[in-house]
């Protein structure tokens, strides 16, 4: 058996691929995280990780240390310490993780609390890959005795507590294939799994501690805790007949051959969604300059909205200041030549009987587009509490919808609970984000799966009610779990990430477009102008040129293909996203390579060429490679081509 060291691994990025048996994990250094459970090229397990959570919900980053391995061909032994600090939170772990020929991981941890702190939780997450899972059998063993046979959600299952459909788990096993399940054990803890697409994850994630228990609790200093969780592989429906799974030949994934795009069965065909940018604050003027390459920008990019959040002060005696703030907005987007998406974010109470709305809303109703009516301090949109709000939009003639500025964890359970209905609004919008749970690069590529579920699930609820998508950011504006930050009587700031200006975003961005423009959302309200959360640089010269990151370049040679309608395309990889655009020059692909590493795409298409007296078929099969992270717009020509 080989033993090696931390020594062996000096940087904190490398991946050890582990072995127990037919099960293949990569474990994360620098986190402590398994990821990639895997049996061939069947995914088992997305993730399995110890997390340590503060009081308001934050992740608080893992400093791995000491770390031992001993492996051979079949099996592997692991240990580690890990330590978590952060202001007044402090807490260690000693990890252990074995592996054994049977196809079984074992991960246990033993850890104390060095301070005292509140948390909200403390043990393991387990993800289950949504796009793999959802519809998919399971068996749930729980804590009074009882098994219970279901399936993983297709639609998004709302957060309401005490009402999880897998809750109370001791085992927990799932179908990977036609012929094997996986099954998780666990102990030290009461175990439950809610629907992470409702964050944009494209996981269900099963974890430790049920959220309808007391939250946060204060540890105290020496306070222990210890959990442990075992993967195993066993037979269809929860049968334990590891050595015919065993016995079968399951081949290792391939990743030289090449990614493969065709047609759906339906073909179906959506058109091209509105496009939409961010504002900046305009408490105070925009300087000149910027404006005008708010207006070039515009029209480079074909923007057809900019949306505009107006945070309204609790004190009567500030709503001059807050109509001078929103006449700065109309005026930008006049001399844009664009609609204005309007967030209003009201105080509590304030919206049903100030009645100076309608006139406001007369005196910009040229330019205004929608309204998007929330409130301080709620998650969800309550328009009972703004009747002078939605009197003035409906004088005017001007949709006003409904939703949650936070995420689509809060629309759900509100749609589910009857908290906002169909009837309330004239269009339902939410925000999404790819760093709710998690940050790191692999996990933001993955939540454009969870997209199309999202959309879904809304209409079941939506009554034909038009869905829009606003804003789009890389990172969360604020948290949704301390509402106070909203009744602040100014915006809070943003926060920006490193990766606004790399084409790492770029990718992601169109991924998110190609998978929301083939749900059929009606409108997509993306990041800011210019700036750490922007999409462009704004030189400083006559012409105003403006210098595009890499998303603003994707973005603006998209704009350029003039879609009309957008059909989506099947791929063999979630590494690679695709869809044809109909454009004025004809039948266009359009394919994004999601991955750090290039890509071979083959195309097999069968294209109908339609005019009005004949119809022909023409087989299409071609390749294409994608450096990493590119965007490729391909003109389908001559035999390629539909008019």
């Amino acid at each position: 058996m080989k033993t090696d060291s931390q020594d062996q691994f000096p940087n904190t990025e490398a991946t050890i691929e582990l072995r127990a048996g037919l099960l293949v994990a990569d474990f994360q250094v620098r986190s402590g995280s398994l990821r990639n459970l895997r049996v061939g090229e069947h995914l088992a397990w997305r993730e399995l990780a110890v997390l340590v959570r503060n009081d308001c919900w934050d992740t608080i980053a893992p400093s791995i240390s000491d770390l031992s391995l001993h492996q051979d061909a079949e099996s592997f032994e692991l240990a580690f310490r890990c330590e978590h600090r952060q202001d007044d939170l402090h807490f260690e772990w000693n990890g252990r993780i074995r592996g054994d020929a049977p196809g079984r991981i074992t991960y246990a941890f033993e850890g104390r609390a060095c301070s005292e702190f509140r948390s909200n939780r403390i043990g393991f997450c387990l993800l289950h890959a949504a796009e793999k899972c959802a519809g998919k059998p399971t068996l749930q063993h729980r804590t009074d005795g009882s098994v219970i046979s279901g399936s993983f959600p297709d639609l998004i299952e709302p957060q309401i507590l005490g009402r999880f459909s897998m809750c109370r788990l001791q085992k927990f096993a799932h179908e990977i294939s036609d012929t094997f399940w996986g099954e998780a054990e666990f102990a030290g803890e009461i175990f439950e799994t809610e629907d992470q697409r409702n964050w944009t994850d494209s996981s269900f994630k099963t974890y430790g501690t049920p959220l309808e228990l007391p939250h946060p609790v204060t540890l105290l200093r020496g306070e222990e805790r210890a959990q442990q969780v075992t993967l195993s592989l066993i037979g269809p429906a929860g049968q334990s007949n590891g050595d015919a799974i065993r016995s079968q030949n399951f081949a290792p994934a391939k990743t030289t051959r090449p990614v493969i795009l065709s047609r759906t069965g339906s073909c179906h065909r959506w058109q091209a969604p509105e496009f939409g940018l961010q504002l900046p604050s305009l408490r105070n003027p925009m300087p000149d300059e910027e404006q005008r390459g708010i207006q070039k920008l515009c029209d480079e990019l074909q923007v057809a909205h900019l949306r505009y959040d107006l945070w309204v002060s609790p004190d009567p005696v500030l709503f001059d200041h807050t109509i001078q703030e929103l006449l700065r907005a109309a005026e930008l987007v006049r001399l844009a030549n664009v609609g204005l998406e309007l967030a209003l974010r009201l105080p509590a109470g304030s919206g049903s009987t100030d009645h100076r709305w309608e006139h406001l809303f007369g005196q910009i109703r040229g330019h205004l587009s929608r309204v998007l009516l929330f409130q301080r301090g709620a998650a969800i949109t309550d328009r009972h509490d703004a009747g002078a709000v939605v009197a003035a939009s409906h004088a005017w003639g001007i949709p006003l919808g409904g939703g949650s500025d936070l995420h689509f964890c809060e629309l759900n359970r509100a749609l589910a609970l009857g908290e906002l209905t169909a009837d309330d609004v004239d269009f339902f919008a939410w925000a999404i984000t790819p760093q709710v749970h998690a940050f790191d690069d692999q996990s933001i590529l993955e939540t454009p799966l969870s997209l199309a579920a999202q959309i879904k699930t809304a209409n079941v609820f939506s009554q034909g009610k038009p869905l829009f998508i606003t804003p789009v950011t890389l990172k969360p504006r604020f948290n949704a779990k301390i509402l106070e930050l909203q009744t602040h009587n100014e915006s809070p700031q943003s926060p920006s990430d490193f990766r606004q200006t790399q084409p790492f975003t770029a990718a992601w961005s169109m991924a998110v477009w190609h998978a929301l423009a083939t749900a059929g959302v009606q409108g997509i309200t993306w990041f800011e102008p210019f700036g750490p959360r922007g999409i462009a640089l704004l030189q400083a010269s006559e012409n105003q040129e403006l210098s595009y990151s890499p998303v603003g370049q994707v973005m603006k040679d998209l704009a350029s293909q003039r879609a009309v309608w957008v059909e989506s395309l099947q791929t063999t990889s979630a590494d690679v996203s695709a869809v044809l655009l109909n454009t004025p020059q004809g039948l266009t692909l359009c394919a994004t390579n999601t991955s750090a590493v290039s890509q071979s795409i083959l195309i097999e298409l069968d294209t109908d060429t339609t005019d009005a007296q004949q119809t022909m078929r023409h087989e299409q099969t071609f390749t294409l490679a994608l450096a990493p992270f590119q965007t490729l717009f391909e003109l389908l020509h001559s035999s390629h081509h539909v008019k």
